[in-house]
């Protein structure tokens, strides 16, 4: 069991080899964080009362109040609006990258069976899209509670191969929604980001609720290679032999410009979007979709 200062450690959830009990102890480890019940938030909410008449449910009775006037009353509940929230995760080569023990789709499938767990313990409706090769694996958003473990096992389940195919997973989770949705993008982004950038601008002026997370290895931000290697395109096989101190510099003015373009598109589309490594603690981006849940009413 690890200890609760551990509980959003990704080295140690990923250690527990078991994606439900790894994502049980984020989502309490979240809450313990913050001090809030994960029950607290989205239940309904007790408004007021009106007279009891034969045939209402005998649960909601009030019974503080017939102790008070010898009168049966039942509660009245307003109920918060649940919504449905479809999870988009890259399954490309790339996400197979690690530096350390732990790779970009071990963090992000943590990070994802966390959040399908959150969602589905508050009575929200959680749905899947892999994106991967040759077609998108799509699990349509439910909010049955055994709904997870169709989630999990397909998290359980992946094989990353092949180029970056975000778009057409996207297009599959948005044919699976009924109204206004939360859309949740799980992937290193480093790919063609301009053929799915015309999707996502229109499912933001469609008033659809984007997060983006991008995960990456430590050292693809700092790029200490420094030695003559060979450097291996995943996804397409290409290679490159040279002296990685000569990259270095072009490595990380290519990486800038790249991560600009991302923060200025998703900031002129009302897109939230967070950068995270696989040797960060999975507290903020939890704390990330738990604050956004909370505002969406």
């Amino acid at each position: 069991m690890p200890e609760p200062a551990n509980f959003l450690d990704p080295l140690i959830l990923a250690g527990l080899q078991d994606l439900e009990l790894a994502a049980r102890y984020a989502v309490h480890g979240l809450f313990q964080g913050i001090h809030k019940s994960p029950f607290s938030g989205f239940s309904p909410e007790y408004t007021d009362r009106r007279p009891y008449v034969s045939g209402d449910d005998t649960r909601f009775i009030d019974w503080k109040a017939f102790a008070r006037t010898d009168a049966l009353y039942i509660k009245n509940f307003r109920q918060e609006t649940n919504v449905h929230c479809g999870l988009v995760l890259d399954a490309s080569a790339s996400m197979n990258y690690a530096s350390g023990k732990i790779s970009k789709i071990d963090y992000a499938c943590l990070l994802s069976a966390s959040l399908a767990f959150l969602l589905l313990s508050q009575n929200d409706a959680a749905g899947l899209s892999l994106a991967k090769t040759p077609a998108p694996e799509i699990i349509p958003c439910k909010s049955f509670r055994q709904h997870l473990h169709l989630i999990l096992s397909a998290l359980g389940n992946i094989v990353c191969s092949g180029e970056t195919h975000l778009l057409p997973a996207l297009e599959a989770m948005r044919a699976s929604f009924r109204g206004r949705s939360i859309i949740i993008i799980i992937s290193d982004l480093l790919c063609d980001f301009a053929a799915m950038a015309g999707l996502l601008a229109e499912l933001a002026s469609a008033r659809h609720e984007i997060m983006v997370f991008q995960i990456l290895d430590p050292s693809e931000l700092s790029f200490t290679f420094r030695e003559f290697s060979e450097f291996i395109d995943p996804e397409t096989g290409k290679s490159l032999r040279a002296l990685g101190s000569s990259l270095a510099s072009g490595y990380a003015g290519a990486l800038a410009d790249h991560q600009k373009m991302l923060r200025d598109f998703f900031a002129g589309h009302e897109i939230d979007y967070s950068l995270h490594t696989t040797d960060a603690s999975l507290l903020d981006a939890l704390h990330i979709f738990f604050q956004r849940r909370s505002r969406i009413q």
